[in-house]
């Protein structure tokens, strides 16, 4: 009987494996020490290609105007994924007035819509969604009236300082183990991952899950590492769309001002 329990068991571990999709930010961002843009995107679409996965890339388009960038995005949604809108300049809306903020949002959608898989989500810089009432609720009304949705995370991370610790280090001369930065970066993915979700499970249920990340060197250099250790552990990464589709997070916009960390 042993051969006919052991796919039951699989198969229902599988179908409550957790799930989890994975998004990039400030896309495009500039050459750094470890990879050129162009070089950094080629990887991140060849390791995702490797798995089959797809990921959303939530763009600033203020660089458009620099070699290479636009093409960047361009081969990003070439290959499959998601382009999305994270405003033209990247301000906070903690400090930026409401009217000059919704002018980054439509300057970005107008130079993204024409992207073949651009989705009208959008991911506010920072995850600040406004110090007052007033202001967080005028941009949600803004965003409706022109067919957007909230491109939230579940799941908050400092992959930038990591990054940054790298890249110093590189522009210093001095010698980089990547083997033990890319275990730095992954420890502290998993601990963030394992924590939001020990929450949403405590006060919510199983929700499926939206990874925030960066398109930077540790990111892409990592990439194929982080996916191996979800997999291990039992998580199922899944598309944007589906993690965005959870009825349990989808519903409503959630009636608090403490958004800072997405979630």
């Amino acid at each position: 009987h042993i051969k006919f329990l052991l796919p039951l068991l699989l198969a229902t571990t599988l179908s409550h494996a957790q799930e989890i999709a994975f998004t990039f930010d400030d896309a495009p961002l500039t050459d750094e020490h470890v990879y050129k843009g162009s070089e950094r995107a080629k990887r991140l679409i060849e390791t995702l290609a490797q798995h089959n996965l797809q990921a959303a890339f939530f763009v600033n388009t203020r660089t458009f105007g620099e070699p290479g960038r636009k093409e960047r995005i361009k081969a990003y949604s070439d290959a499959g994924h998601i382009i999305a809108n994270h405003t033209h300049s990247h301000p906070s809306l903690n400090q930026t007035p409401v009217g000059d903020y919704i002018k980054s949002i439509d300057t970005a959608h107008e130079a993204l819509k024409f992207f073949a898989t651009f989705k009208p989500w959008f991911r506010y810089p920072y995850l600040h969604e406004g110090k007052t009432i007033e202001d967080r609720d005028s941009v949600r009304a803004h965003l409706k009236a022109i067919g957007y949705r909230n491109g939230y995370v579940t799941i908050d991370n400092y992959d930038y300082f990591i990054n940054d610790l790298v890249q110093k280090a590189l522009a210093q001369g001095k010698m980089v183990h990547f083997d033990r930065a890319c275990k730095m970066l992954i420890d502290l993915l998993w601990e963030g991952i394992r924590y939001y979700d020990s929450v949403a499970l405590k006060h919510i249920g199983r929700v499926r899950h939206v990874l925030l990340m960066h398109e930077n060197d540790i990111e892409a250099l990592c990439l194929d590492k982080l996916i191996a250790h979800l997999h291990k552990n039992g998580w199922k990464i899944v598309s944007p769309q589906r993690a965005f589709d959870d009825p349990l997070l989808a519903t409503a916009e959630p009636e608090t001002l403490y958004l800072n960390q997405g979630r």
